[in-house]
């Protein structure tokens, strides 16, 4: 069982000018934005592992209860000005916005090997999430509070998944084999509770994988895999909510949101038993994709989340781990990639492709007495998310860890983002919509970090495994 409690806050100040059609500033406003919230959890996982033979036959079964628990209040105060007049008001508002999440699940897993080399996996899963979200907002007017019925709401979801699996694995000499079948049955309801709308869904889908691996010498293997998967919305991205960075700036969820299904094909090479040269193609239909809208007559911006047809995706990859020097390990990752993405969304028709590619590399150096250094950075060039077109992007980090008392105490010590780069500028032109963002998160900070090892080393580790609730509590997200 385990737990957290993390609380926050925030102050963000945004400034937004709007252009007239010559591009000039006609009017404008600052808004100051400060939030408080809390997110608490609470998660508990009982495992059972029945060794039936001495063959490595076993069946283990899960149980898993977790419970979150957020509040978040948040204050808006928003200054109005005219570039060609002395005229300004100041508007005030606030929200909040309580919410929970209860998941329920309940796995068991068989195993049978059949030889030495092979084996047949069986397993069976069933899930049921709960989620209660109920936000109300207030305008002050004479600093009275005012309920805005327009944006208050309640919503609540419930969904049940039940899934079995079946694979099959096995080695013969120089190949490996492994065939697997996936069935996932999904009942789910949403309910917004002011407006009396109520969705339901019912479907089935089936999904296949296939693993192959030859090696061809020691020092030389080709792998061969394709799967197809399901990614899910977050439950957040299906409240229909609105989260406000300033009165006419706000993201919005989608109750209406299906998941998006990929079918995946990779070819890699793995050379010396190190580099490794990958080869990569999808397919995703039903694309999860944001989607910015421009209300003219409110001048009003938001972002939803909505279902674009499909989305194609090339890249190739390479992988560089190496120990440069007995003091120096080096691990680099290179990616090139084509994205093309198309289909219809409720604003319009959209088409986007673009050639990208990003960098990451992570460096250790042991230093006499006991000290190391670590450096890391990651390198983006620009790319397309949806309908932005989003500017390169990078940042540097760096740290040292010292062991202290026979390596039953470590210090670390690590300073994020060194040059205060990682920032994101974007543009979109699409349809109604011609603007221009430019965020700053607050990503430059140093983090402290003290361990001590107490007890017997000789105690053997807890063995390595995931939870039956692991997919369903990937997607609680823990912020906006």
């Amino acid at each position: 069982m385990k737990g957290f409690y993390n609380t926050n806050t925030d102050n963000t100040t945004s400034q937004t000018d709007i252009l007239n059609t010559t591009d000039v500033s006609d009017s404008g406003y600052v808004t100051l934005n400060h939030s408080e919230s809390s997110w608490n959890s609470l998660t508990g996982n009982l495992n059972y592992t029945y060794q039936i033979d001495t063959s490595g036959q076993e069946l283990s079964v899960d149980l898993d209860v977790a419970h979150y628990t957020n509040r978040a209040d948040f204050r808006f105060e928003t200054n109005h000005y005219y570039p060609n007049s002395l005229n300004t008001y100041t508007e005030l508002a606030t929200n909040k916005q309580p919410a929970s999440i209860n998941v329920q699940s309940i796995k068991a897993d068989y195993v049978k090997p059949i030889r030495k080399t092979m084996k047949v996996e069986l397993g069976a899963k069933s899930s049921f999430v709960k989620t209660d979200n109920d936000v109300k907002y207030y305008n002050y007017e004479d600093d009275l509070p005012m309920i805005d019925t327009s944006k208050t709401n309640h919503f609540n979801y419930s969904e049940r998944i039940s899934a079995a699996y079946v694979s099959w694995s096995g080695e013969f000499e120089k190949l490996g084999l492994q065939v697997g079948l996936r069935g996932e049955q999904t009942i789910s309801e949403g309910d917004q509770v002011t407006t009396n709308a109520v969705f339901k869904r019912n479907y089935l889908e089936w999904f296949p994988s296939a693993f192959l691996t030859y090696k061809f010498t020691g020092n030389y293997e080709v792998k061969l895999s394709y799967s197809r998967r399901i990614d899910r919305p977050a439950y957040q991205q299906l409240n229909p909510f609105k989260y406000f960075l300033d009165p006419y700036t706000y993201q919005q969820g989608n109750p209406f949101l299906q998941p998006q299904l990929t079918h995946s094909f990779e070819v890699a090479q793995t050379f010396l038993k190190m580099f490794t040269l990958s080869v990569n193609y999808s397919m995703t239909s039903d694309v999860m994709t944001q989607i910015t809208k421009q209300i003219d007559s409110t001048r009003t911006t938001f972002i939803t989340t909505e279902n674009v047809s499909n989305s194609d995706n090339f890249g190739i990859g390479l992988s560089v781990p190496v120990q440069i020097t007995p003091w120096w390990y080096s691990s680099n990752n290179v990616n090139v990639f084509n994205n093309e993405i198309s289909g219809t969304t409720s604003s319009g028709t959209i088409t986007k492709e673009i050639t990208a590619w990003s960098f990451n590399s992570y460096n250790s150096f042991q230093l006499p007495k006991g000290w190391a250094m670590e450096l890391s950075g990651y390198y983006n060039s620009r790319m397309i998310w949806g309908t932005w077109l989003v500017s390169p992007q990078g940042s540097i980090s760096a740290g040292f860890r010292k062991s202290l008392f026979k390596d039953r105490m470590a210090l670390r010590v690590n300073v994020n983002d060194i040059f205060h780069t990682d920032i994101i500028t974007s543009e979109i032109k699409y349809m109604n919509v011609d603007a221009n963002f430019y965020r700053i998160y607050d990503s430059q900070f140093v983090r402290f970090h003290l361990s001590y090892k107490f007890g017997k080393r000789t105690v053997a580790k807890a063995r390595q495994r995931a939870s039956g609730a692991e997919d369903e509590l990937n997607r609680v997200r823990t912020g906006h």
